[in-house]
């Protein structure tokens, strides 16, 4: 469990220890961020699970999703519903590119477009 979730949970234990009861094993390990949402996101970067900003997961570890949504997506919701970083999936913009390299084969001459 981390460190931070621990430090609140003898806080709570010390304050209210009925409350303590009353969490389940996920609630005691959930915690907000010394450093806040950005520095979340610094450590969170690279490992299995990234729950932060604009994410959240059901208990399998799937990402959280409206059924009304989902059901009519025929795709794995790992590759569907988690927000995209901020610059894109590269294999989307990778594929993006190459879909206007081919409409628009003048476009490769484009410096530009080399950015895509």
């Amino acid at each position: 469990m981390n460190i931070q979730a621990q430090e609140l949970n003898r806080t709570i234990q010390d304050i209210n220890p009925a409350l303590f009861e009353m969490l389940s094993e996920r609630g005691k390990s959930i915690f907000f961020p010394k450093k806040g949402i950005l520095g979340q996101s610094a450590e969170a970067k690279g490992t299995a699970i990234n729950a932060t900003i604009g994410s959240a997961i059901e208990d399998d570890n799937s990402p959280m999703r409206l059924k009304s949504i989902s059901k009519n997506i025929n795709l794995e919701a790992s590759k569907v519903f988690p927000y995209a970083p901020s610059f894109g999936r590269p294999d989307i913009r990778a594929r993006w590119r190459e879909m206007i390299l081919e409409k628009n084969p003048a476009l490769s001459l484009h410096p530009s477009v080399y950015r895509l």
